[in-house]
């Protein structure tokens, strides 16, 4: 007689990230002793999985505490195309759980649709549940229409405010010295035709007038391809200064709902709502928010909130996520003790698990497994499901009442079925 364990035996897993440096060390001990890898990068072979960052073996070594006896997958990636291909692979090695502790800026229009969803699709086909990072960003982000009250074609955040610097949220400013990363990404509501043009602009404050440092400005003016997306990257230099953010019309006329995140780097001016990164929008997959690790467990501050934008990337109609809430600081072997921070720590709890539900279900789907998950979760925040705890924190128990049908209800908008 096969007694199956209860710990994940079975449940094929796919870990997929920028890196997992420093893995081979700990196998046998903080991972398996066996793991399949695999390497999407252009021009890289698979062994050098062991590289680049060790985020993707933190991830590993939660799933790995979370359902020891699950078969791991760790799949290296660096783009949206990458990604597409890592999908495809892990449906050919008949995968069960996916788990993405990453997010993309600027791909889609964070309504839920395009490429990623795209890929959604195919895996939820194919039977495996996707587990995705609702991102951090939730003081990085601003949201709004576009306003221009004296006429100068700067947007105004406020009456008469025009840049809006990285600072604390109070209305003060952060010296941001040299050597720091900014890299400010904008998109706005005009996927369909692509003609309201505008310049995302990065300011440095000189002690009188803001100096522009750099500026990002694509076409937008109609022709196939373009999208309505502008990003930068630029090092800080000199000494410590004050940083800022403008965005300016180039043509166009029409109102449009800008989108404005700035990753590592909170802004005075912010809207935690609609601070999604991309593929966290996307129904297919279940996505991920932070809570820390003390009682009573409140949500992360810099835990992204919902909901998507609306459909074309406005301001109304949008869905609701997370779906789900779970652990961040805690203690991995590649970060140390408290050190695994962000939505990044939370959904790899949230992937052993549905292994460990998968594994005592093996006849569930993701679907089943998925309304599980949140049919079990610890209600908090608002009653019901929310923006920012989803239908709350992951908890492992078994179901308050049978399974049945409710089991495979559509896994959209179901925000009221547990009030």
């Amino acid at each position: 007689m096969c007694i199956r364990d209860r710990r994940g035996q079975g449940v094929r897993i796919a870990i997929i990230d920028g890196g997992f440096q420093g893995y081979t060390a700990k196998l046998g001990s903080e991972l398996p002793a066996n793991v399949v890898v695999k390497n999407f990068v252009d021009g890289q072979p698979d062994a050098e999985v062991d590289a680049t960052t060790p985020h993707g073996t933190a991830c590993a070594e939660i799933v790995y505490d979370m359902a020891p006896s699950a078969q791991l997958y760790l799949i290296k990636i660096a783009t949206d195309v990458d990604l597409d291909q890592a999908v495809s692979y892990a449906i050919a090695q008949n995968v069960d759980v996916i788990s993405t502790s990453l997010t993309f800026l600027n791909i889609t229009p964070g309504d839920g649709t395009g490429r990623f969803a795209a890929m959604a699709n195919r895996a939820r086909a194919a039977g495996i549940l996707w587990t995705t990072a609702a991102g951090n960003y939730r003081e990085t982000h601003w949201s709004g229409t576009s306003t221009d009250g004296d006429n100068d074609n700067l947007h105004e955040y406020a009456p008469g405010v025009e840049v809006n610097v990285f600072g604390p949220g109070n209305g003060s400013a952060y010296q941001i010295p040299a050597g720091v990363v900014l890299s400010p990404a904008l998109r706005w509501d005009d996927w369909t035709e692509v003609r309201q043009d505008f310049r995302l602009l990065l300011l440095r404050y000189n002690g009188a007038t803001f100096d522009i440092v750099a500026s990002a400005n694509n076409p937008q003016t109609g022709l196939p391809g373009q999208r309505p997306t502008e990003r930068l990257n630029y090092i800080t230099t000199g000494g410590a200064a004050i940083y800022g953010v403008a965005i300016q019309r180039i043509s166009g006329a029409r109102p449009v709902f800008l989108n404005l995140l700035t990753p590592n780097r909170e802004l005075d001016r912010r809207v935690p709502a609609m601070s999604l990164g991309d593929l966290a929008d996307v129904p297919g997959v279940l996505t991920v928010g932070a809570v820390t690790i003390n009682m009573p467990f409140p949500a992360a501050d810099y835990s992204s909130e919902g909901p998507t934008t609306g459909p074309g990337g406005t301001a109304d109609g949008g869905q609701r996520k997370p779906d789900i809430a779970a652990f961040a600081g805690v203690s991995t072997a590649s970060y140390g003790t408290r050190a695994f921070s962000g939505t990044s720590a939370a959904t790899p709890h949230v992937a052993g698990a549905a292994a460990l539900i998968s594994n005592r279900h093996p006849t569930f789907g993701p679907d089943a497994i998925r309304f599980h998950l949140e049919e079990m979760a610890v209600d908090q925040g608002p009653a019901c499901a929310d923006t920012r705890y989803g239908f709350g924190r992951l908890l492992l128990q078994l179901p308050r009442q049978p399974a049945g049908d409710r089991l495979f209800l559509p896994f959209v908008n179901r925000s009221e079925q547990r009030c």
